[in-house]
């Protein structure tokens, strides 16, 4: 309930005071560069995802790769969502952004981050995923860490997303079958391998995605493997397509 009461007052107060800036939290006095406060020295330290990218995954491709072209791994292991794409690489104020959103208990950070993740879906040219008769699905949180969290970012996220592009959210549509525990050391390959039987498409969820396409919603894509084996079984339950937006997007 405190988390939900300090995000209405900060809605509020973004909307009678100056905004501050959602890294340093200096006051934004000028229109930012991007589409939520960010000073001009912070704004230096968000890297935009541009095309050369991935047709695939998204992932940036070096300035010389032709346009739609995929990355090695996509044409090894092709993933099974159609398309993904992020607004930023991960790192420096993105990734502090983030880890406060996932983390701090900072859930006012989900609003305008979420009207991020529908201008990138435009931007990104997802398609079908943005149109009407689409539906919104976020990556689900294991329960012991939605209890910890008190608040999954996904739905947050996405239901800014959602409410931006006009689309409806389906919050519960997707479920954790097994938590496959920290991800964060592990392999392309390796997370392939934890993260399959992880997820379930709900009984009210495949009611839901079924004959629709969808968007798929999360914070940072790492590798792509959570993504893809969301995208695998909401295929499974008759989604007629997945695509894929995040914040950011990691590189290696």
């Amino acid at each position: 309930m405190r988390s939900l009461a300090s995000t209405a007052l900060r809605s509020l107060f973004d909307s009678l005071l100056v905004p501050s800036c959602l890294d340093c939290g200096d006051l934004v006095p000028s229109l930012s560069p991007f589409d939520f406060p960010v000073c001009a020295a912070c704004a230096e330290g968000f890297e935009r995802i541009l095309p050369p990218a991935c047709g695939r995954c998204g992932v940036p491709l070096p300035a010389a790769a032709r346009a739609a072209v995929r990355c090695g791994p996509c044409r090894t292991h092709p993933p099974d969502f159609r398309r993904a794409a992020a607004a930023f690489v991960y790192g420096g104020p993105v990734a502090r952004i983030v880890l406060r959103l996932k983390y701090g208990r900072e859930a006012w950070l989900a609003p305008p981050l979420g009207r991020v993740l529908a201008a990138a879906a435009h931007a990104s040219g997802l398609g079908a995923a943005t149109a009407a008769g689409a539906v919104v699905v976020a990556v689900p949180l294991a329960p012991a860490r939605l209890r910890s969290r008190g608040y999954n970012q996904a739905v947050l996220l996405g239901r800014a997303a959602a409410r931006t592009l006009g689309l409806p959210l389906a919050a519960d549509a997707l479920a954790r079958a097994r938590d496959p525990g920290p991800q964060d050391h592990h392999g392309r390959r390796e997370r392939r391998e934890r993260v399959a039987g992880c997820f379930a498409v709900t009984t009210r969820g495949a009611r839901v995605v079924e004959g629709r396409p969808v968007l798929l919603v999360d914070d940072v894509i790492t590798t792509g493997a959570t993504a893809s084996e969301c995208a695998r079984v909401l295929l499974a339950a008759g989604a007629a397509s997945v695509d894929v937006i995040a914040v950011a997007r990691a590189v290696s």
